[in-house]
């Protein structure tokens, strides 16, 4: 049996699209908690962990220290209400070659699937229910468990180790992303990084970010399986 893997995907950008509706729906969070109208111009999303992009929208419109504490966390749990509401309708995107890519790896057995994701739990599981891929990540970690996406890997790492009653070596961890901040996280843990231009980031972006292996998408890349589930040079 090949030593235990462990791929760990990234969601927005990586597995789907949400078309903006992520957003949007954050925007009226903030909005149905604070009572007014409230801008997220000029507050980045990609790459980021849910708590830290929601502290730079209470921020952008003037809600800081003591306030931003109270505020964020409730904005937080509307927006999570949202997605549970409304995850069958919202015009969710899987992008292409995700869902081959995805049933092939969770076919072998020294594969383990997880989630390294800026998103908040229960919204990452939302959206993954909307292009039905949930049931094949048991955990990972999510932006609910630190603002600083570079302690996710970790957590993901500690957590499958638990789940799954084994050691992975730093060899055998691949971050799957489409970030800069994706390759960055991934280092934390000394893991190799797949990344692709299905999200806001040019060939060159990841390129210049160190990433491993660019792609254009997960599109037909056999190649990539065999790297991802065997370590075969892709």
């Amino acid at each position: 049996m090949p030593s235990p893997r462990l791929i760990l995907f990234d969601i927005d950008g990586t597995i789907l699209l949400t078309r903006g509706a992520g957003r949007i729906m954050l925007s009226e969070a903030f909005q149905s908690v604070t009572g007014r109208e409230v801008t997220i111009d000029g507050v980045a999303f990609a790459g980021r962990t849910d708590q830290s992009i929601a502290y730079d929208v209470a921020a952008r419109n003037g809600i800081d220290g003591s306030a931003a504490a109270d505020v964020v966390p409730r904005a937080l749990s509307v927006y999570e209400s949202r997605w549970r509401q409304d995850w069958a309708t919202i015009g969710v995107e899987r992008l292409p070659g995700v869902e081959d890519l995805i049933l092939r790896l969770a076919e072998q057995p020294h594969v383990h699937l997880a989630l390294v994701t800026g998103n908040i739990r229960d919204v990452a599981y939302h959206k993954l229910k909307c292009v039905a891929l949930d049931q094949f990540f048991l955990d990972g970690a999510f932006g609910c468990d630190s603002a600083d996406r570079n302690q996710l890997p970790e957590i993901a790492v500690t957590r499958m180790q638990e789940h799954n009653s084994v050691s992975y070596h730093a060899s055998d961890i691949i971050v799957v992303g489409d970030t800069p901040r994706d390759v960055e996280c991934a280092r934390t843990v000394g893991a190799s990084v797949v990344a692709v231009c299905t999200g806001h980031y040019s060939r060159e972006d990841l390129e210049e970010a160190g990433a491993d292996i660019v792609l254009d998408s997960l599109h037909a890349h056999t190649n990539v399986y065999d790297y991802l589930a065997n370590g075969v040079a892709a």
